[in-house]
């Protein structure tokens, strides 16, 4: 797991998630997160980098929902009855790879 991965990663476990996965390569693309609190399996998709982009494209959000679709078929300790939401989290490290900011959309898409 990269740098800002760990700190999306962490950035969960704060708000009580537990991470289930982590940049898991699909058919339709990397799955960045998956977490679960016990009742809301969350798929975020990660950014990086100076340009804010939290805001997902049609394209990317249909992707997202077909990995989140495999996960879900391919794990068989996929939550069963979880509510699902989609959630976008950009990060900024500065020159060192120390965490700049930390932006989360939840519910995204």
């Amino acid at each position: 797991m990269d740098a800002s991965s760990t700190y999306a990663a962490e950035h969960f476990q704060r708000l009580g998630f537990r991470i289930l996965d982590h940049d898991r390569q699909t058919r339709f693309g990397l799955l960045s997160l998956v977490a679960y609190d016990g009742s809301v399996l969350v798929f975020a998709q990660l950014t990086t980098g100076e340009v804010d982009r939290t805001e997902p494209s049609l394209r990317e959000r249909t992707l997202m929902r077909r990995r989140a679709a495999v996960w879900i078929t391919d794990t068989p300790a996929s939550p069963i009855g979880a509510d699902l939401r989609f959630d976008a989290i950009h990060v900024r490290l500065d020159e060192g790879g120390a965490l700049r900011t930390l932006d989360h959309s939840e519910g995204a898409f």
